[in-house]
């Protein structure tokens, strides 16, 4: 059989089993990309300056040891943005001692249902808006109506980051 370009047999033949993969395949990007893209690309705010001074906890070995251990920074692949999470306020902090910086907030459920999961997702960027990484803090079982006191262990000194942005995802009810 011969078949052009596209591996498209002659006209009337069945498509190659090349084609078939190759259109099954964007197919299947298309769909995952769908799933993983809705709204979660605008669950952040604007990015917001980081004027926090000092070099946070990367003073000692033992210091950044232990703030690894606190640090989070693996979102959880199942939370999304849920209508009913708020994101109340948020600001940088330079907590000091084994945390060094950190960014601390309130998340409100404004849900007139339990929210089982919701966590806060931070992403950091330093010169010329190159992403440094991403941090977070989870809760589990957020009452309807009720206000969760976050704070976020960040693993990069503060000298090095000039922005942040922040987002709040969640298991809807």
């Amino acid at each position: 059989m011969e078949s052009d370009a596209t591996g498209e047999g002659a006209a009337g033949e069945d498509p190659t089993r090349r084609r078939v993969l190759q259109l099954v395949g964007a197919g299947g990007i298309a769909g995952i990309a769908g799933c993983l893209g809705g709204d979660g690309g605008t669950a952040y705010g604007p990015q917001n300056e980081v004027a926090v001074s000092g070099n946070g906890s990367l003073e000692n070995a033992t210091n950044a040891s232990t703030q690894r251990a606190f640090a989070s920074t693996t979102p959880d692949p199942d939370a999304t943005t849920v209508q009913a999470l708020e994101l109340v306020e948020h600001e940088p902090a330079n907590a000091g001692g084994y945390k060094g910086l950190t960014v601390q907030g309130s998340v409100r459920n404004d849900a007139e249902q339990l929210i089982e999961y919701a966590e806060v997702r931070t992403r950091f960027y330093g010169e010329n808006g190159a992403h440094l990484g991403t941090y977070l803090a989870s809760t589990s079982d957020l009452s309807a109506g009720t206000e969760w006191s976050f704070e976020v262990v960040v693993l990069e000194s503060p000298a090095d980051v000039d922005s942040y942005d922040a987002g709040v995802f969640g298991w809807p009810p």
